[in-house]
């Protein structure tokens, strides 16, 4: 055992092209998305995106919240 082989790592998730160096949307490209969004999706799925943009909450916590965690008068969440 002189030598010990390790298998090769393949990171999925990561991108193959080179990055362009956009690093956060315009506020015109935030506007034209979340419109097509309200234009051609479901209000639930419109919102989610919504909250996501607004917020910088994650995707997990998104995906945990409930609709008794949203303050219907004040329109945030507890």
């Amino acid at each position: 055992m002189d030598e010990l082989i390790y298998p090769a790592y393949v990171d999925e998730y990561s991108s193959q092209e080179e990055d362009q160096g956009i690093e956060f949307w315009e506020r015109d490209t935030v506007n034209y998305f979340l419109n097509r969004t309200e234009q051609e999706f479901p209000y639930r799925v419109y919102a989610m995106f919504r909250t996501l943009l607004y917020t910088g909450i994650r995707k997990g916590e998104l995906g945990a919240l409930l609709e008794s965690d949203v303050c219907k008068k004040k329109g945030i969440a507890d």
